[in-house]
């Protein structure tokens, strides 16, 4: 990479009329890296709750708080085997009502994990989530790889 020198003093590359060369082109490209991160995790729960999925187990449950101020959150309890369990979840459909009984998901390893959705259900959105992030991704990248390669044809 050349240094633009203007009245004897270097221009820093990220100064305004810097001439955009190739180089920009990672800088740029690093705008995408949250997204991949992002989508690359949500991968990782969607896995985790596939694993949660091939032996999770059904009990009924009953909704005990409603908190709206808190993303509008429902806590419930429910026994397996003798213990009481509670959890929280934000419905993503039809809210329930206090005292409601509702069907709990929950992991027979560990019934502390569990929710109001069949993890399924929760696995096939974080998917869902992950795949559309990936592809947002993708035409950013195309964006910023085309404007660079029509920048670097006109500039020939």
């Amino acid at each position: 990479m050349k240094l633009l020198i203007r009245q004897g003093v270097p221009i820093s590359p990220l100064a305004k009329g810097y001439p955009n060369k190739v180089v920009d082109f990672p800088v740029k490209c690093v705008v995408i890296a949250p997204w991949l991160l992002g989508a690359a995790l949500m991968l990782v729960a969607s896995q985790h709750d596939s694993d949660v999925a091939s032996r999770q187990a059904a009990a009924v449950g009953q909704v005990v708080v409603h908190e709206p101020s808190n993303h509008n959150r429902y806590g419930y309890k429910f026994k397996v085997d003798g213990h009481e369990y509670s959890g929280w979840e934000t419905p993503a459909k039809a809210e329930p009502k206090m005292g409601q009984f509702v069907t709990v998901y929950y992991d027979v390893r560990s019934p502390d994990e569990n929710a109001l959705t069949d993890y399924n259900q929760l696995r096939k959105a974080w998917s869902a989530r992950a795949w559309g992030l990936f592809f947002i991704a993708g035409l950013v990248f195309l964006g910023i790889f085309l404007t660079e390669h029509l920048r670097s044809r006109i500039s020939q």
